[in-house]
């Protein structure tokens, strides 16, 4: 077989375009925990924001709350990447999610 997609390692395996590359990423991260409720987000980052303080920095002066379920943080040669699921609640929600996209985390629903 062939798996013909284009981009850098991170954007063929965290973000596939064909149901191929999909496939495959679903062997490299993880799956939701059973379980979450309506209100879980997967994280996926890379480079210096996995060692950051993106999640709390995005609940910051909000109200909004988290409460990780799950997580882990590997290595690629092009550097590091990070994968979560959370629990994000809270009247402010969407503009803590806002914040966490601003700076440079994909979020996605965890339960679809």
């Amino acid at each position: 077989g062939r798996l013909a997609e284009v981009g850098t390692v991170e954007q063929v395996l965290f973000a596939p375009v064909s149901a191929a590359g999909r496939v495959l990423s679903k062997h490299i991260l993880p799956p939701p925990p059973d379980g979450v409720g309506e209100g879980a987000v997967t994280l996926t980052y890379f480079g210096e924001v996995v060692y950051s303080d993106a999640l709390s920095a995005a609940v910051q002066g909000l109200q909004a709350r988290f409460s990780v379920l799950s997580g882990q943080v590997s290595h690629l040669k092009s550097g590091p990447y990070g994968h979560m699921i959370v629990d994000m609640a809270g009247p402010d929600r969407a503009e803590a999610l806002a914040r966490l996209r601003a700076r440079g985390v994909s979020v996605t629903e965890a339960v679809q």
